[in-house]
């Protein structure tokens, strides 16, 4: 009986330790379909799909390269554009396509406040036509910083998540700005 129970622990361990990998969690809510390039993100109670010329990649968060390299994986090659993770200094890691930054957590640093800037710069850089890919799993918040809007101190240190989700995507399928969706993925 003993051993039955330690079995029964050990496969639920593996089916909790299974069900958070970030890299999994993306293929979950990441499809493509190869003739017609399009995307769709499920699991999150919504889809989108489009026919993008390039796909724009931002990971950002503990997971950030687990995430991005299941994103890369999935988008066909000649689709993928900028890729930038930003993850914390322990999981940093190279990735073949990806300009990887480290930053701290959960104490921000100045490597945070550049990795926020080199994230709006891609999203910035985004034509009409392209579709800005945002990742973002835990640790997020602290590692993408940027200072205060125009030395207003009340306004405070913010992530660039939120920056990013301000942007929102473009309410229509043929607006002149470049299309933004976020997929988190719960796992780490």
């Amino acid at each position: 009986k003993t051993l039955a129970l330690r079995n029964s622990a050990i496969s639920i361990f593996q089916a909790g330790v299974l069900a958070a990998d970030p890299y999994k969690a993306v293929h979950q809510c990441l499809k493509t379909d190869q003739n017609q390039s399009q995307i769709w993100l499920t699991g999150l109670g919504e889809s989108r799909t489009g026919n993008w010329s390039l796909i724009h990649l931002i990971a950002i968060g503990k997971a950030a390269c687990a995430m991005i390299k299941a994103a890369i994986d999935i988008i066909p090659s000649q689709l993928v554009g900028n890729a930038v993770a930003v993850t914390n200094y322990e999981n940093e890691m190279p990735l073949d396509g990806v300009k990887v930054l480290a930053a701290s957590h959960p104490l921000p640093d100045e490597a945070g406040f550049n990795a926020a800037k080199q994230c709006h710069e891609v999203a910035e850089k985004a034509k009409a036509g392209e579709l800005v890919l945002v990742l973002v799993s835990g640790g997020g918040s602290a590692l993408t910083i940027r200072p205060p809007v125009h030395g207003n101190s009340s306004v405070g240190t913010r992530p660039i998540c939120c920056m990013v989700r301000k942007a929102g995507p473009s309410s229509t399928p043929n607006s002149d700005m470049a299309s933004l969706v976020t997929c988190t993925a719960v796992g780490e």
